[in-house]
């Protein structure tokens, strides 16, 4: 593959609109190289070539959609909320168990993208998920 860039005028309608900024990961592995690359621009050739690398070796990466692990989150976070009932202060051991489950799905999630290519959403399911508990434990703390 052959593209040009690496030049301020590199761009079809302004000069530099095919220069992007380095991203933070990227910039980090340019500055590990003997000697380092201390660009700070990354051309779109050099994007297109990432792309076309990633291509033929079949690495490409598969998102699942936000919107169906929110709604798993949330029947999740029901049936936690159902299945714990009600929480007192006594029993912050159970709150402790849930932290951790929602650390080995962040820490599993990213095991999967980063060996399957498989990219899962973390924020919104875990924050729909504390959602529900939050409510609830402030709802039943208010109630009784």
């Amino acid at each position: 593959m052959i593209a040009p860039g690496g030049y301020g005028e590199a761009g079809v309608e302004t000069e530099g609109e095919d220069n992007y900024p380095v991203p933070s990961a990227l910039a980090y592995w340019r500055s590990q190289q003997n000697p380092p690359d201390l660009r700070q621009i990354l051309p779109g050739g050099e994007v297109h070539a990432y792309m076309v690398h990633h291509w033929l070796n079949r690495r490409l990466v598969t998102p699942i959609p936000d919107l169906w692990m929110v709604a798993i989150a949330a029947v999740l976070g029901k049936g936690t909320v159902l299945a714990v009932g009600q929480i007192s202060r006594k029993q912050w051991k159970k709150i402790l168990v849930m932290i951790a489950v929602s650390g080995m799905y962040g820490g599993a999630s990213l095991q999967l993208y980063i060996t399957g290519g498989i990219l899962l959403p973390w924020f919104l399911p875990t924050l729909t998920f504390w959602t529900y508990l939050i409510i609830a434990f402030v709802e039943r703390k208010s109630y009784g």
